[in-house]
């Protein structure tokens, strides 16, 4: 093998561990840390869910102690922040679950 042979060889195969080094990155091999890979941070209060518990209601859907205007008083009243659900988007992340 001549010098230009040897040379053109070892280049080739500089190129193919390059190339692979990429791809394998490119691909999710080596996955980030801090967001597994995906690209986006998950949003802490309310872990990636997209809505935390209503505070106005303490999650419970109801106004408290707050006599209802349709039953007279035999039940309660929805919450009117949170619609009843007991939870809300979270104001983070406006309900995406991801950080911003």
């Amino acid at each position: 093998m001549d010098r230009r042979s040897t040379l053109v060889a070892i280049l080739f195969g500089l190129v193919q561990l390059v190339t692979s080094a990429w791809s394998t990155r490119l691909h999710g091999a080596t996955r980030c840390e801090r967001c597994s890979g995906k690209g986006k941070v998950r949003c802490g209060p309310c872990k990636a869910k997209g809505n935390v518990k209503c505070k106005r209601c303490n999650g419970s859907g109801v106004k408290g102690d707050e006599e209802c205007k349709q039953c007279g008083g035999k039940g309660f009243d929805t919450c009117d922040k949170c619609d009843g659900k007991g939870t809300v988007a979270c104001p983070q992340c406006k309900g995406t679950g991801e950080k911003p």
